[in-house]
């Protein structure tokens, strides 16, 4: 066993949320129930609910609500007070932001890398035609086998040389089996093709799983100068690096460059700069040695390439480095995690990739947590749930004390660079929420810490799912609406996290700028930011202790109905009025996960070949006691549930496979592309939620007054 391991890891379908220590200590009861002035809307209120009502002020209860909408509208037509939450809100932007990127790949990128593709692998093979020497000769052609395998990854089927076709063969095989570090055809060293399951929103269309391939492909292929031979050898591999030079060579030669910038730039926009060497970078490398506009022939000689072998490895070097052990030389050659490489189209810097990658290591502590993300955010809640177990690894809370004072020292500017990072900003205020006195004790508490820190967790999943293909991964390895009967509620009451608000409605007016936002897209980001805009206003109103007036009451009472209008149109299109009109079933449900984190653990006993999953599951029910004119009232909203676990490397999870597991039926019909979904009998069930949230939780239900119709009517 690895020392700190948490034993469910060994068994990597399992939950492994229960190495975290209870941290939460009992608390004196808070709340009296008889000061609750709408009591009698509920039929059934379980002496634990009660409990937990008394001494937190709210109780968390799990539920299958497909959407957190659905119980804002069981509320309107049951009259019952509505808690709107920034869960809600949150999870309407994660909407807007995966469609606006979903058309803008199916529409716009697919596409342009097509025609990429075709033209680049034409310049390949006049590259290998032309070049002068077999060492040349060699390169040319792994450079038209590695632009091969990305054209039939596309289903493309221009013409190969036949010397071509056997790497080509092998390498697709590769990626269809999703092989764990395995030494392909065309490198000397071995990438994971675990990462070409298909996964996230690219499973829903042929279009998009063709273009997940791909750009993975293009993404994930390290040109490196060296490689790591286990057990802790270096070796030079000039190869690769002749391929770098002439695959940059064929993007300037065939005029490529705007092209390929064209496929980069929007997707600058929403998740941010490359953390491997550029093209261009090698181009500019290339030109100290060779000049500009050199011939192949020069390219051939060996003391210029020495010389530009020299000036490659004086590069930037990535920010997000694999952690390599090797001990008894079990493990394949792998490109030197101590060495620049080039990607032609290379995955994306992201903080909290950093954050999982300097958190984790290879024997000590192969898998981190969500919870590392949200401590070096600066949740100290996090952080005391951390150390409550901590592991036997004498760097790690230097480590993270370090990036902690490194993230908190970031400016505005730099949080809201672009997309992901002013997602991060948003979750940010929601891991450590403001603890002002003018708003209820409820929201100061301990417990509600801990709800807050669910939701930045769940919403984190989310964008970790919108990015999948994008985000670089931290890796280690190691051996071994009908009418209403009454009157509506007065007491509506929004969550009173102003800063939260004032972030999320600022990222939301950023988004709105992007260039290349469908028009759909674009009326529905304005419409949410009215709605945000609104609840602020709410909060704020709260806050200083001032009432609703009658219209923003009214705008309240059916604002899920305003929020489900919107989720319907982000979805299938502005015509699209039910949920039975979205095409694809996994589309309807909330639920999606999302792999952050690789563990390649060939040490006897060890975790073997395992991801960290980060996943949301259905929507569940908060109750909260609001104010109410001195008194409270017992108000209901939506909450996310978050869920984070190990599982096989070579299985990463799909969103139909994660509503399988949660019990969902009818995930989607399978496309001509797809790997098939399992079946449900194959698939395990669901792991619990982590340790640290559960105890927030009634074990059995809340149940409203007319709970038969209003189950019916909550879908």
């Amino acid at each position: 066993m690895l020392p700190n391991a948490p034993t469910s890891c060994v068994n990597p379908t399992k939950n492994f949320a229960s190495r975290w220590r209870l941290t939460m200590q009992t608390q004196p009861k808070r709340y009296s129930l008889n000061q609750i002035v709408n009591l009698d809307q509920y039929d059934t209120l379980p002496s634990e609910a009660r409990a937990l009502l008394e001494r937190n002020g709210f109780v968390l209860q799990e539920g299958k609500w497909e959407q957190p909408f659905f119980i804002y509208e069981g509320n309107a037509y049951w009259n019952i007070p509505h808690f709107v939450t920034l869960d809600s809100v949150l999870h309407l932007y994660h909407l807007c932001f995966q469609f606006a990127l979903r058309r803008l790949e199916e529409r716009v990128l697919a596409p342009r890398l097509a025609q990429f593709t075709r033209r680049l692998l034409a310049q390949c093979v006049q590259t290998y035609r032309q070049a002068p020497t077999p060492e040349l000769k060699d390169a040319a052609l792994r450079n038209i086998a590695y632009v091969g395998v990305a054209a039939r990854l596309q289903n493309l089927n221009d013409p190969l040389p036949e010397p071509a076709m056997p790497l080509v063969r092998r390498e697709l095989e590769l990626v269809r089996k999703h092989e764990a570090l395995t030494v392909g055809a065309i490198l000397p060293y071995a990438i994971d093709y675990t990462q070409f399951k298909v996964r996230g929103h690219y499973t829903r269309t042929v279009t998009l799983q063709r273009y997940f391939r791909a750009m993975m492909w293009y993404g994930l292929f390290p040109f490196a100068p060296k490689r790591l031979v286990p057990p802790q050898r270096t070796e030079p591999t000039p190869t690769p690096i002749r391929q770098a030079l002439l695959l940059t060579d064929a993007l300037y030669r065939a005029n490529l460059v705007n092209e390929w910038q064209q496929l980069m730039t929007p997707i600058d926009f929403f998740v941010g700069g490359v953390d491997d060497l550029t093209p261009p970078e090698v181009r500019q490398a290339a030109e100290r040695v060779y000049g500009k506009n050199p011939s192949l022939r020069q390219y051939a000689e060996p003391k210029r390439f020495e010389a530009f072998m020299t000036a490659f490895q004086k590069l930037r070097m990535p920010a997000i480095r694999p952690k390599v052990v090797s001990v008894a030389g079990l493990l394949p050659p792998l490109p030197d995690p101590d060495s620049p490489q080039m990607r032609l189209m290379g995955q994306r810097y992201i903080p909290d990739s950093e954050v999982l990658q300097e958190l984790s290591d290879a024997l000590l502590r192969p898998i981190p947590s969500g919870l590392d993300v949200m401590a070096t955010l600066g949740s100290q809640r996090a952080a005391q749930h951390l150390d409550a177990n901590p592991p036997e690894w004498k760097d790690y809370k230097p480590t993270r004390r370090k990036l902690t004072e490194r993230f908190a020292a970031l400016s505005k500017r730099e949080w809201t660079r672009n997309l992901y990072w002013g997602w991060l900003w948003v979750l940010q205020s929601i891991a450590e929420p403001s603890q002002e006195r003018a708003m209820p004790e409820v929201f100061r508490t301990t417990a509600w810490r801990d709800k807050s820190l669910q939701t930045a967790l769940a919403s984190w999943a989310q964008l970790r799912h919108n990015t999948i293909l994008y985000g670089k991964q931290s890796i280690v390895a190691a051996e071994g609406g009908e009418a209403e009967p009454e009157p509506k509620p007065r007491y509506h009451y929004v969550e009173p996290n102003l800063e939260a608000w004032k972030r999320l409605l600022e990222l939301i007016q950023r988004t709105l700028k992007l260039p290349l936002l469908e028009r759909t897209i674009r009326e529905k980001l304005a419409d949410l930011e009215s709605i945000t805009s609104f609840l602020l206003s709410c909060a704020q109103k709260h806050i200083a202790g001032r009432p609703l007036t009658k219209s923003e009451l009214e705008r309240l009472h059916y604002i899920g109905g305003e929020m489900d209008k919107l989720a319907i149109t982000v979805i299938a299109g502005k015509d699209a009025i039910r949920w039975d009109y979205i095409a694809h079933p996994a589309d309807r449900r909330m639920p999606c996960i999302a792999d952050v984190h690789t563990a390649f653990d060939r040490t006897p006993e060890g975790l073997g070949n395992v991801v960290l999953e980060v996943a949301v599951g259905f929507a569940h029910a908060i109750f909260v006691l609001v104010p109410a004119g001195g008194k409270f009232a017992l108000a209901r909203g939506a909450s996310f549930s978050y869920y984070e676990f190990t599982h096989p490397a070579e299985d990463r999870l799909t969103d139909e496979q994660w509503q399988q597991m949660l019990g969902a039926e009818d995930v989607g019909l399978e496309t001509p592309d797809a790997q098939p979904t399992p079946p449900a009998q194959d698939l395990p069930k669901a792991p619990p939620q982590p340790a640290w949230i559960r105890p927030l939780y009634t074990p059995e239900p809340i149940v409203l007054k007319r709970a038969p119709l209003g189950e019916v009517k909550e879908r």
